[in-house]
Parts: structure tokens; C-alpha cells; sequence
């Protein structure tokens, strides 16, 4: 990896990952980030409507995939990646996406 950016993105595709190796995509992810770099994922959460619900049940049952994170899940997560500080916010009353954010 090139660490030579200022902000690493994720949107969205989480999901796209099984559970046992998000770390290691974070781990790829942070070799891409200059020091101080950013890191910035927005994700559909577990919990809070049924759309939620499908999605995680969706990515649960497809090969190569894995369920939707729960939020402190994908905090610590990313934390044992070698990011700094990482914290999330709901974008949006009543609904369950997130965007995540930490520093290289």
C-alpha cells in the first residue's frame, strides 16, 4: 500500500466483508493513510428497521459476506486495525446508518 492519502473512504460495503476479517480490511485500509490521516466508513448498522433487518440477514447468508455490524463492533474493530480514535455518529434520527471516523 501507498501510504501517501489524507482520507481513506468506505462507504457501504462492510457488509461485503465476513465479520472475522473487517480488521484486515481496516489493516489495508490504514497503510493507505499518511500519518494523521483520516479514515472515514459509513455503514447501515444492526437494529432500528426492518431494512436493517433484511440487509443483515442478506449479507449473513451470502457466501463471502457477513452480517451488518453492530456498532460498537465495528468501533472496536477498527481500533485493532491501528486506527486512533475511532467514533461513530447516526447520520440520521430513527435510522441506523453510521459514519465511522479515526485517525492514522
Amino acid at each position: 500500500a501507498d501510504s501517501s492519502f489524507d482520507l481513506v473512504t468506505l462507504h457501504n460495503l462492510v457488509y461485503y466483508f465476513p465479520v472475522a476479517a473487517r480488521v484486515g480490511v481496516f489493516e489495508k485500509l490504514r497503510g493507505f493513510a499518511k500519518p494523521g490521516g483520516a479514515l472515514l466508513v459509513t455503514a447501515t448498522c444492526r437494529g432500528g428497521s426492518v431494512v436493517s433487518d433484511v440487509l443483515s440477514l442478506w449479507g449473513a447468508q451470502t457466501q463471502g459476506c457477513g452480517r451488518l455490524p453492530d456498532v460498537g463492533e465495528l468501533v472496536e474493530q477498527i481500533g485493532r486495525a491501528g486506527w486512533r480514535g475511532a467514533a461513530a455518529r447516526r447520520l440520521m434520527p430513527g435510522d441506523s446508518m453510521h459514519r465511522f471516523v479515526a485517525r492514522a
